[in-house]
């Protein structure tokens, strides 16, 4: 499961950073300019709180570097992951959230997953996130959850 979940996040993350797709047999160095595996080993590196080197990531395909990722990732105190808690979360949010969502890495709450009339629904949202990671929420947190992914790294520190 968390190796489909990691690869999936990966897939956002190229995705959002160059606003394309890649083959997922294809070593990721071999369609992408230089200058560009040096930002995409960065962006991965702050999107998911990891440190990989160039040389790692330089013969990976997709399906590789998600093994190589989820085998670097750091865990928390419940010895989850981000992919972890971004599976978990996915669950919690399709359960919330009513109508199709397009739930991946980057896209915001406001607007992108919640139509602008479903303040009941991030209510309902929160409160499941609560009781799922076992974690208090802050009012004043909540309008820094943007994204998911922001959402994700707050869930996981917060349990950490």
């Amino acid at each position: 499961m968390s190796r489909n979940t990691a690869q999936e996040i990966l897939i956002s993350i190229v995705g959002a950073t160059f606003d394309r797709h890649v083959d997922h047999e294809i070593p990721l160095s071999a369609q992408l300019p230089k200058r560009w595996t040096r930002t995409l080993v960065d962006r991965i590196k702050a999107e998911l709180e990891i440190s990989i080197s160039d040389e790692q990531f330089d013969s990976c395909t997709l399906p590789e570097l998600s093994v190589l990722i989820e085998s670097t990732l750091n865990r928390n105190r419940k010895q989850e992951s981000l992919v972890d808690v971004y599976s978990k979360l996915k669950e919690v949010a399709s359960d919330v959230i009513y109508h199709d969502i397009n739930y991946s890495w980057f896209p915001s709450w406001d607007g992108d997953l919640f139509k602008p009339s479903d303040s009941l629904e991030r209510v309902e949202l929160i409160t499941r996130m609560e009781e799922e990671f076992g974690v208090s929420i802050p009012d004043q947190d909540v309008p820094s959850l943007e994204t998911v992914a922001q959402t994700v790294r707050y869930l996981w520190r917060l349990s950490s």
